[in-house]
């Protein structure tokens, strides 16, 4: 009786458009011209935007903000930027029938805290052949026939696409390439956090001297799902640290995690170095994720520790403890001079009444007085430097 074997079916293809992000430009408030990074950011994207124009497409997605009372102004504001934006890949020689402008809906965070829509993003947009496996056929053959080896699914065409990106990018700048993954599910609590914090720590660390970052959170999952080892962790092993560097090009990943701790949350991050699986540095941190503005402070904080060099942040951390220590000693020398007033205003009452002591009153109700105006004085500078640092 002969066993049947799988066998592959022909296979055929299809053309199939593929989007990478190649920049995410954040603009000055209400204004169309982006911030600083962001125009250096644009400059060395005109590399890739210079090659082969006539085979690419581009899109300049922008965002509007969710507040019914101020969505007229946002979505004029989107318009404007995006027409900036196409303004810019023309006169870096994009074709205009090349580039698709698109506004989107707002993305579900709160007016309070809505910052997509000082966003836009070009994103590069390919047309390639891919192949379609279609269904494996049965064939009957010899028991003792071999089963045929498994065939290793290709790297995903985002993948490639990205690789291409970020080579480009950091090769222009001579900076070494990172990858940000914020990993786990997003807190239910802290609607967007993913999405902010992910596009705040990119922006930061690309600012810096020595790196260049980009969020690549989505694909990292969708390869994660690919090979099914992705856990509800969101970890990631040694292995696929290494694999997921050398598939997108890049030197690090900084592995974002986000956890909740009674009404807070933890936050855990980290830079790996892809060729050892070496963290490089780690930087934790408890934060309330109150609203975006919370949200991206707690970001920048966390991408300055990671990236400033050790002899900064020794010089930073010492900093921070003499001011630490120098408002607790203004409040203990502020906390007994007022006390020293106490005692001189028990002086006064004391002496008051008694016409042979009066100019001890006197005396007393002075230096009550200068204790209670420097002992203000120290406690409102200590408390000053406790808030402020």
């Amino acid at each position: 009786m002969a066993a049947a074997v799988i066998a592959q079916a022909q296979p055929i293809y299809t053309t199939a458009e593929f989007r990478s992000q190649l920049v995410a430009a954040t603009f000055e408030d209400a204004g169309v011209n982006p911030t600083p990074q962001s125009s250096a950011a644009l400059d060395s994207v005109a590399v890739i935007l210079k090659r082969n124009p006539e085979q690419h497409r581009y899109e300049v997605h922008g965002h509007t903000c969710p507040d019914a009372g101020t969505a007229d102004a946002s979505a004029r504001s989107s318009v404007q930027r995006v027409e900036a934006m196409v303004k810019y890949l023309r006169s870096n020689g994009v074709p205009t029938a090349n580039i698709t402008t698109v506004i989107n809906p707002p993305s579900g965070i709160t007016a309070a805290g809505c910052t997509r829509d000082r966003r836009v993003e070009i994103m590069l947009v390919e047309t390639r052949q891919v192949e379609v496996k279609p269904e494996p056929i049965a064939i009957p053959e010899p028991s003792e026939a071999p089963e045929p080896e498994p065939i290793a699914p290709p790297v995903g065409a985002a993948l490639a696409a990205a690789h291409d990106a970020i080579t480009a990018l950091a090769a222009e700048q001579g900076k070494q390439a990172v990858a940000i993954y914020m990993a786990g599910d997003e807190p239910k609590g802290v609607q967007g956090v993913h999405k902010i914090m992910g596009g705040e720590l990119a922006r930061v660390i690309s600012g810096s001297e020595s790196y260049l970052a980009v969020d690549r959170t989505e694909i990292i999952l969708e390869q994660l799902a690919k090979e099914h080892t992705y856990q509800r962790s969101g970890a990631v092993d040694d292995d696929q640290i290494k694999a997921l560097g050398q598939q997108l090009g890049v030197q690090y990943l900084c592995i974002s995690d986000i956890n909740p701790v009674g009404k807070r949350y933890y936050l855990d991050t980290r830079l790996v170095d892809v060729v050892t699986a070496e963290i490089k540095r780690s930087v934790t941190e408890t934060s309330a994720l109150k609203d975006a503005e919370d949200m991206s402070r707690i970001a920048r904080s966390i991408a300055l520790e990671l990236i400033e060099p050790e002899a900064t942040r020794k010089a930073r951390l010492l900093k921070k403890k003499i001011r630490r220590y120098t408002a607790i000693g203004l409040d203990i020398l502020g906390a007994g001079a007022i006390a020293y007033g106490i005692i001189e205003n028990n002086n006064v009452v004391k002496y008051k009444d008694e016409t042979a002591m009066e100019p001890e009153s006197w005396r007393a109700a002075e230096r009550r007085n200068i204790a209670y105006s420097v002992g203000g004085s120290l406690l409102a500078t200590g408390i000053t430097l406790h808030i402020l640092f």
